[in-house]
């Protein structure tokens, strides 16, 4: 939880805000359930990415795995899904599990987009999530997964 006062220090400081969102009750409750434990005002603001997003702070969205889902398309999903708190489109989401990340590890210039000169790191998925209903991003296949250009997974030869 970030005092709104301190949000754009993030920026200033160019320090990266990651978020995990891979809980449904992020997404579908509001945060009604953090209101008995930080008050109803705090609960509002608890996982404001949209403030964060906003003043120009690079924010990256991540797994915490085992307390929320590591699947990162049901954090897309669920990022899309937090009404004003959440990110405005499905390409900021993105950006922020790929080219945010990357630039919140110092290794942008390596990975994190698709460009030449760059890892072919990527997700081959079953259909274009960016034009798809935000209700059913996180329940899209990845069909394919490459690290540095080589396939680690393809779900034609796995088990």
């Amino acid at each position: 939880m970030v005092n709104s006062r301190d949000i754009k220090r993030f920026s200033e400081l160019e320090v990266t805000a990651d978020f995990q969102v891979g809980s449904d009750y992020i997404a579908y409750n509001d945060y009604k359930w953090a209101e008995a434990f930080v008050g109803a005002k705090r609960a509002r603001t608890m996982m404001n990415l949209r403030s964060f997003f906003n003043l120009g702070v690079n924010a990256s969205l991540s797994g915490n795995w085992n307390v929320h889902d590591i699947n990162p398309l049901v954090g897309i999903e669920n990022s899309l899904m937090m009404e004003s708190t959440g990110l405005p489109t499905v390409e900021d989401a993105i950006d922020s599990y790929t080219i945010n990340a990357a630039k919140s590890l110092g290794i942008s210039d390596l990975t994190g987009s698709i460009e030449v000169g760059k890892a072919a790191d990527f997700v081959v998925l079953s259909h274009d999530i960016t034009q798809s209903e935000i209700e059913s991003i996180a329940q899209t296949e990845v069909w394919m997964t490459l690290v540095a250009g080589r396939i680690v997974f393809d779900i034609d030869v796995s088990d």
